[in-house]
């Protein structure tokens, strides 16, 4: 088994390379490549990708996303696994366990990861080298009724059911509209004002300045204009070939980031990032005093209504339990719970216990 490394500064000419167009399966997009190459956090010489070889066939890839951890006054090196691949034909061979191991070693055991499945959390627990961070609670509220997406999602069998869960949910729709313009007068008035920006302002950098003393990753101008200059995901009404050559996200129908600071009475006080994708609306960056956390949830409520979303997931843990306590726009909330493993060495290296985790920290925001 031969693993190749691939870092940040040869990323570029790999993705225009001919070796890159003939593979059968894509190990990143290239508009993500990109972004990994942009990312201000990571050196030229980190590994972002490694790719796994049996007898010159080509069998998987694992991504690498370098970032860094605050704790006191240290600033610790560290990635996440990101995604990870092998090829159908090819498993039972530990091609998933030896890329893991690979990375490990590269890394010197300084791993994190969020967002993965019970499969690849068996791989983890057989190093034996990892321990939770954090099991944050959090909840996805409904808007509407999206059976035909959802279903199909969890479990395949139910796309052959698409006609039935579309009729479904249009009932379901139908009854929701009839208090739709009542919600309208209720949640779209007396809002707070709200300025749309592009790129992180010298203004809204010293809010956030002020509001990241506790978080782990700081992620603050130069890492939230770098998401917002180089997406993981792009627009397009039509799948395109590369998407369909990348089993991971790299496109979406409709996909839109709001960078929004939010005023009272021509004071910052709060700026959030929402984002939209076919239908779904996440908050991966949330800077604002608790007190002020009744006019963050008005914005998030206009913003569901005026974009029409099906849902909305938040972990936020000066929102999310709101929601069950306050009147809100939404027909069904149901608890979701996030997962993160940090490795023992990382864990062990940390200053203090007292931290907080934004939604978008780690890889979540670009997707």
């Amino acid at each position: 088994m031969n693993i190749i490394s691939i870092t940040k500064k040869e990323l570029l000419n790999f993705i225009y390379s001919e070796e890159f167009v003939n593979l059968k399966s894509l190990p990143i997009s290239r508009h993500r490549a990109l972004s990994h190459y942009h990312n201000p956090r990571a050196k030229d010489d980190d590994v972002v990708l490694l790719l796994c070889y049996i007898e010159n066939q080509y069998c998987g890839y694992l991504g690498i996303f370098p970032d860094n951890i605050y704790s006191g006054d240290k600033v610790l090196p560290a990635a996440w696994l990101s995604c990870i691949w092998v090829d159908p034909e090819m498993r039972g061979r530990k091609i998933a366990q030896t890329m893991v191991e690979k990375a490990i070693e590269i890394w010197n055991q300084n791993i994190l990861l969020v967002n993965f499945t019970a499969q690849a959390k068996r791989t983890y627990d057989r190093t034996g080298l990892f321990d939770d961070l954090a099991k944050p609670n959090g909840i996805k509220a409904y808007y509407k009724f999206s059976l035909h997406k959802i279903l199909p999602s969890k479990n395949p069998k139910y796309s052959k059911y698409s006609g039935l869960l579309k009729f479904v949910d249009t009932i379901g729709n139908a009854m929701l509209s009839i208090k739709r313009p009542f919600q309208k007068i209720h949640y779209l008035k007396n809002l707070p004002q709200v300025e749309t920006i592009k790129r992180i302002d010298p203004e809204t950098s010293a809010f956030i300045e002020k509001h990241t003393t506790k978080n782990l990753f700081q992620r603050k101008k130069e890492e939230l204009n770098w998401f917002l200059t180089y997406p993981w995901l792009l627009s397009t009404p039509i799948k395109d070939e590369m998407a369909d050559k990348y089993i991971f996200s790299s496109v979406a129908q409709s996909y839109k980031v709001y960078p929004l600071k939010i005023k009272k009475n021509q004071n910052l006080v709060a700026f959030i990032i929402l984002t939209y994708r076919d239908g779904e609306m996440k908050i991966p960056y949330a800077y604002f005093n608790p007190n002020d956390k009744d006019m963050v949830l008005k914005v998030i409520f206009a913003y569901s209504i005026r974009l029409n979303i099906d849902n909305f997931i938040c972990f936020q843990p000066n929102l999310y339990a709101s929601f069950s306590s306050v009147k809100n726009p939404f027909f069904h909330l149901k608890k979701q719970q996030r997962h993160y493993i940090m490795s023992k060495v990382l864990l062990n290296a940390l200053s203090s216990l007292d931290y907080t985790i934004q939604d978008g920290d780690g890889d979540a925001t670009f997707t």
